[in-house]
């Protein structure tokens, strides 16, 4: 048979050149005769740049397509990893595409950048796929800081943040005395805006009323954010806001402690397009929440973070007991 370039399905016509629902463009090396209603994985795909590669990347046809002489499919079926195939690509009603071959989604899912789970022929996923992305960014310790970590001042003069015995903790404040909050905003970026951030309390330093630590939900480069802060000794919980230079206490709880080894976790639901602000304590929510009914910051962005309160009193640092271990997870 003559061999002809583009995803071809048959109606009417003997040939109809159509494109598929994700770009696949396949070229005369599939190379396949009229008795051949299966392409053999040694013979493989050639997948042209409207993929969004950089050149034609032959890859083994090991995904299992089914392909008459005519290219004719039967109905999609929903792939194994949650790719829904559509009828203008599909393959023969039983016929699923291995996940194996990995996704290449794109930032229309609410990434920063291109995440790769993993590279293999590299799909460009469309969030219309219907795809549920959920991810889950896990520290269960801080041996060092994580490289690309924003160090946010709230407070001018408030220290970058530093790593000591596998806990995160702010550094020295180096201006006049008082108390200086500051946030590092983690590297990692969340599949959706909305998602929680745990924190674990460490053991650095003493317990006190007055220095806190707690978790934050921020935009990538730390200028608008939500946060809770949390004493180590009997004292006033708060979560604040950040837009901008402005920092705002919008809620207190008093009498609240969280020392070392207990979990602070700040949690954003949305109702009617108002985002509300839940601090939960180990695993129970608390009293503590904030109703952005004026949106102020609504979801800030996809960078979960730790926040600290340290004091200042010349000549002496009061440091905070810095934060143990992260956990932030899509809701």
């Amino acid at each position: 048979m003559v061999a002809r370039k583009g995803w071809w399905t048959r109606n009417s016509l003997p040939w109809v050149k159509r494109s598929a629902s994700f770009g696949l463009s396949v070229t005369p090396t599939l190379g396949f005769d009229g008795a051949v209603s299966t392409v053999a994985a040694a013979m493989g795909l050639s997948v042209t740049p409207s993929l969004g590669m950089d050149a034609a990347v032959r890859h083994t046809a090991d995904f299992g397509l089914t392909v008459t002489p005519e290219l004719t499919f039967g109905t999609g079926k929903p792939a194994s990893f949650g790719l829904s195939v559509t009828p203008t690509l599909s393959m023969d009603a039983v016929a699923r595409v291995p996940a194996s071959f990995g996704l290449a989604v794109t930032p229309s899912l609410g990434m920063d950048a291109a995440l790769r789970i993993p590279v293999g022929v590299g799909l460009s996923v469309a969030p219309s796929i219907g795809m549920s992305a959920k991810v889950t960014t896990t520290y269960a310790s801080f041996p060092t800081v994580p490289t690309g970590t924003v160090n946010v001042a709230i407070n001018s003069g408030a220290g970058a943040v530093q790593a000591s015995s596998n806990t995160l903790q702010e550094g020295n404040c180096n201006a006049s005395n008082g108390p200086y909050h500051s946030a590092a905003v983690l590297p990692d970026s969340m599949a959706t805006d909305l998602y929680s951030v745990a924190v674990t309390v460490g053991a650095l330093s003493g317990a006190a009323s007055d220095r806190h630590v707690g978790a934050g939900v921020f935009s990538a480069d730390g200028t608008v954010g939500v946060m809770t802060f949390w004493p180590a000794a009997s004292g006033g919980a708060t979560i604040h806001s950040r837009v901008g230079g402005t920092f705002t206490e919008r809620a207190s709880r008093g009498s609240s402690v969280a020392n070392s080894g207990d979990v602070i976790k700040l949690v954003p639901t949305v109702s009617g397009g108002v985002v509300t602000w839940t601090v939960h304590l180990n695993g129970v929510p608390t009293s503590l929440s904030w109703v952005d009914s004026g949106h102020v910051a609504d979801l800030p962005g996809r960078h979960p973070a730790t926040v600290y309160r340290r004091v200042y009193v010349f000549p002496n640092q009061y440091p905070s007991r810095g934060v143990a271990a992260l956990t932030a997870a899509d809701i």
